[in-house]
């Protein structure tokens, strides 16, 4: 079902829970409203939802992690609260997360780390505090993680910046992400935007010995 770029609006119906077949729902861009309806999570089939670009309140319903097929979330661009549910760790065959500008706030949850199939994630301007869980370094398919505008706290891993297949780590703009750059990031073969403005790092990248395989710069924006 794709329906992006319209001008649907009020809520998403509860109806939709009974499209047990559905695989694939795209509602981008649209002013839909409102909270995610918890009977979303009876499409038991569903590999992509797409929400993106409304104007949808409300908590992330708990009920999401029981979408196992799932491969796609997009939620960002709308009012989103509350914290991300436990339970998202559950998707251990998502590749796309993204939760971007809403009003989303407490810790990343430790159960982040199971998602062992994630490849991209963006959890920018929101309000996430404490550290990056413990163990990200399992998430070996990791490609790109984006956390910038947000309160979070604590160093940078060493493990982190050594992930095999990691192109893009932006931490711009926590104000309180501490302590040194990991000297093991100029070993990484495929880190090409390693972004840290705005926070309370300690050391220089020019204190670093380098492959030649790297390049670490800030994108244009």
């Amino acid at each position: 079902l794709d329906a992006n770029g319209n001008s649907l609006n009020n809520t998403i119906p509860q109806s939709f829970g009974h499209l047990t077949n559905l695989k694939h729902l795209d509602l981008i861009a649209n002013s839909l409203s409102g909270g995610i309806p918890a009977s979303i999570s009876t499409l038991q089939m569903l590999t992509s939802l797409s929400l993106h670009s409304n104007r949808l309140t409300s908590t992330i319903p708990a009920s999401i992690g029981q979408l196992t097929t799932l491969q796609k979330l997009w939620l960002g661009g709308n009012a989103l609260n509350g914290t991300l549910p436990n339970g998202m760790g559950s998707l251990t065959n998502l590749e796309h997360l993204d939760v971007s500008n809403n009003s989303l706030s407490g810790i990343l949850p430790p159960e982040i780390i199971q998602m062992k199939s994630l490849y991209d994630a963006s959890l920018d301007s929101n309000n996430f505090t404490g550290s990056l869980p413990v163990g990200m370094v399992l998430l070996t398919n990791l490609g790109s993680f984006s956390v910038s505008q947000n309160s979070l706290t604590g160093s940078i891993q060493a493990g982190l910046v050594q992930l095999p297949r990691l192109f893009r780590l932006n931490l711009e703009n926590n104000t309180e992400i501490s302590g040194p750059i990991p000297t093991e990031i100029g070993l990484s073969p495929t880190l090409q935007y390693f972004v840290v403005n705005e926070n309370r790092i300690s050391s220089t990248v020019s204190a670093m010995t380098w492959t030649s395989t790297i390049s670490v710069k800030r994108p244009s924006l």
